[in-house]
């Protein structure tokens, strides 16, 4: 099989979207329709960030919601990306869709890297003043 053109690529993501109801909730073995994404967690049908999200610990009293992050932990955003990066170029990889050796070799140093460590959650929450 050759590598598939951008046209092709193209003409497959609009078939996809046509017989998909919702594009903005991503499910593994799909490819979002363009490069850039923006996913609510809830929206994310990903076994393995659902399990993070439900590991999640309630915010303790006085905790300040940070203004981008809101009450997720540092790292979780980087991880949940890293997470649906990698199953989207699994799928381009099964269709034979090049990608940049720079993309595929960051993706592998970053798996080595995850494989040895698991997702801590602890102390992640600022504590804040209640003077707001």
């Amino acid at each position: 099989m050759e590598n598939m053109q951008p046209e092709k690529i193209a003409e497959k993501q609009t078939e996809d979207i046509a017989n998909n109801d919702n594009i903005y909730v991503f499910h593994p073995g799909m490819v979002p329709p363009s490069r850039q994404m923006f996913y609510q967690y809830c929206d994310i049908d990903v076994p393995e960030i659902q399990e993070m999200l439900e590991k999640l610990p309630v915010p303790p009293p006085g905790a300040k919601c940070h203004e981008r992050l809101g009450w997720m932990p540092s790292g979780m955003d980087d991880r949940c990306r890293e997470i649906i990066s990698k199953l989207v170029t699994e799928v381009l990889k099964q269709e034979n869709v090049f990608i940049p050796s720079n993309e595929t070799e960051k993706q592998s140093r970053e798996q080595e890297k995850d494989s040895d460590e698991d997702y801590d959650f602890d102390d992640d929450y600022v504590e804040g003043d209640d003077s707001d």
